[in-house]
């Protein structure tokens, strides 16, 4: 069986034919050799999700659904100082589903956060490789553990077990 790429293509859409970019194009000719006509689903990257067919730049657009949103998980974390961790965690959080990140801004932590436009390139390959439907949300500005609102638990290897009032 052959594969059947997802591709994320930004809302709104036109009715009819959805619009690739030229890297979009590109990485599906060029790189998986797919010609017009063959199958590729889509998402808009906010619950719709489609099947369709590979035209002269577009998807062609097929059946549609609209996919619920899963549980609203935030992750509030410190940015690792190694960047090939910190694309490693925001690609497996993004594959898993997380609704939203959020940067923690601590007196330990040596990592930066990366770029608003690297992070987002990040979050857009691994939902289109997970087939997900929604895109997570990074917060761009990095937050204190003290401006957290209520409802969270702290996950530190050399700290106490308890959770936070």
């Amino acid at each position: 069986m052959k594969h059947v790429p997802h591709m994320i293509v930004g809302a709104p859409w036109p009715a009819g034919e959805l619009p690739l970019d030229p890297l979009q194009w590109r990485h599906l000719t060029k790189v998986l050799r797919m010609r017009e006509g063959d199958r590729v689903t889509y998402s808009d990257g906010l619950g719709v999700t489609g099947e369709g067919t590979l035209g002269d730049q577009t998807i062609v657009r097929g059946a549609e659904s609209e996919v619920a949103r899963p549980a609203e998980v935030t992750v509030v974390v410190a940015p690792p100082a190694n960047k090939d961790r910190c694309r490693f965690l925001v690609e497996k959080l993004a594959e898993l589903g997380v609704a939203r990140l959020v940067w923690l801004d601590s007196r330990h932590g040596q990592g930066r956060p990366p770029s608003p436009a690297k992070a987002f390139s990040w979050v857009l390959a691994a939902t289109e490789q997970s087939r997900g439907a929604w895109l997570m949300e990074i917060d761009p500005e990095p937050m204190r553990l003290a401006d957290l609102t209520t409802g969270y638990a702290v996950c530190d290897p050399s700290g106490p077990r308890e959770t936070p009032d």
